[in-house]
């Protein structure tokens, strides 16, 4: 059995809607295929949340886009009443919103939630239609019997208890089965989204659920890049060339530095139980694709280079009374209670945290540390990676990094090597773009 997942650029019309339909085709009989929202649909639906949460309306404009969206990737006429009943579940959210009213942060985003995850609610039904068109048996999975989450509304936790209904939900079906994506219930009924791009979670859950044999990522490139193809000349970036293989934690890496192809939780899932991903490309199935999974034939060197270019805020705290004492660490990390920090770099005398996360309150945090040292706030940094294999184990890899960096005469602040896949730096943000093109033709271009 093999889980399948087509992102909304899969979907973002009707040809490409045929392009998945064939590789399902070409499959065997009893798959089982994530969907997310068709390409725009969720980012009309996140600007009418905010249209109805900031003025109390959620335009009929927005609206009518989101319809015309399903009609454009769906026009056959046998599907039309689905789309206009989905467009009434859609209306029922929205008045239950404005019945629930947004008087505070969890009745925001449990709306938030209501209304971000209508795309895949309805884009399911639309899909399995289609396969039944092709003469493909197929049906919905039953998302709210079988997808228990819980925690925050707008980044949800899975919950085990769920593995057990999604193979009771696909046993005994001699048929394609097709699941939402990105959404799950709690134990009160209400839905609950993960991050965005969470369907690529979706899949690799659902995958380890039914101990699947391969699970295949289909988007809209072929496979993973050793850079980001934007950041290059055109002759440059014609010439890239897709990663082969990953190891699952060259990936992890990958994706939670700063890579936009995978959603950075998916991989976990696989690991428990050695089942590979393919990332590869819905409209070149045949083509170059990049296999990830437990072991890894790659050479012992760098694969990838990647970053985030938005500017992360980094708060120090300094003080000369770390050494020989305790608690220090225990102390910084309360301090930044419900905040997502992302690094953490220490010495003798400063520890450091860096993070984008918006909701942070940086002057509660500099309060709160100022009563063990000196507590400093700085932004505007970036962050660049190199991902591969033995990166600690070869310290002519660390010593052309920062050679480079300094060639380019490139600043460097945090620094952190946690593991053998992985080296990422703090940088000044606009120097990005150079860092990045720089260490690409320092590092891969000529292995």
């Amino acid at each position: 059995m093999n889980v399948y997942k087509f992102g909304g650029t899969s979907q973002k019309d009707r040809q490409s809607l045929q392009q998945c339909i064939k590789i399902i085709r070409d499959g065997s009989v009893n798959d089982i295929v994530i969907v997310s929202a068709p390409a725009g649909v969720t980012d009309l639906l996140i600007q009418g949340f905010d249209e109805q949460t900031s003025t109390g309306e959620f335009t009929r404009e927005t609206f009518e886009k989101i319809q015309s969206r399903f009609f454009e990737v769906h026009p056959e006429q046998e599907k039309r009443a689905i789309i206009e009943s989905g467009m009434n579940e859609l209306e029922l959210r929205i008045s239950q919103g404005m019945q629930d009213g947004f008087g505070t942060e969890q009745l925001k985003d449990l709306h938030y939630a209501r209304i971000a995850s209508f795309g895949e609610f309805l884009e399911p039904r639309l899909f399995s239609e289609n396969l039944k068109m092709e003469g493909i048996r197929s049906r919905v999975g039953r998302i709210e019997q079988t997808m228990r989450v819980h925690g925050p509304p707008r980044n949800a936790k899975y919950d085990r208890c769920s593995d057990p209904r999604i193979l009771e939900e696909v046993s005994g079906f001699d048929g394609v089965t097709v699941f939402s994506g990105f959404y799950g219930f709690d134990s009160d009924g209400n839905i609950l989204v993960f991050s965005r791009g969470g369907s690529d979670f979706t899949q690799t859950l659902v995958s380890r659920a039914v101990n699947a044999d391969a699970c295949f990522n289909c988007t809209d490139v072929n496979g993973v890049f050793p850079i980001n193809p934007n950041l290059l000349t055109p002759n440059a970036a014609e010439k890239l060339r897709t990663i082969p293989e990953l190891q699952y934690e060259q990936a992890q890496e990958l994706s939670k530095q700063g890579a936009k192809v995978l959603h950075p939780k998916c991989i976990e899932p696989l690991k428990e139980k050695g089942i590979p991903l393919y990332v590869i490309n819905t409209f070149d199935p045949l083509g170059p694709n990049t296999v990830i999974g437990p072991e890894s034939r790659a050479y012992i060197g760098v694969n990838a280079v990647t970053g985030r270019k938005q500017a992360f805020t980094k708060i120090s705290l300094t003080t000369g009374c770390m050494d020989g004492a305790t608690g220090y660490l225990q102390n910084f990390a309360n301090s930044f209670e419900g905040v997502d920090v992302e690094t953490i770099s220490t010495s003798a005398i400063e520890l450091s945290a860096g993070f984008s996360d918006p909701t942070a309150d940086t002057d509660l945090i500099l309060e709160r540390l100022a009563q063990y040292g000196t507590a400093k706030k700085q932004n505007g940094q970036s962050m660049i990676a190199i991902v591969g294999k033995g990166i600690g184990r070869s310290p002519a890899i660390i010593g052309k990094f920062f050679s480079t960096l300094g060639v380019l005469d490139i600043p460097v602040d945090q620094i952190t090597k946690s593991n053998d896949y992985c080296l990422w730096v703090s940088i000044p943000q606009h120097h990005y773009e150079r860092a990045m093109v720089g260490i690409y033709n320092a590092m891969l271009t000529r292995q």
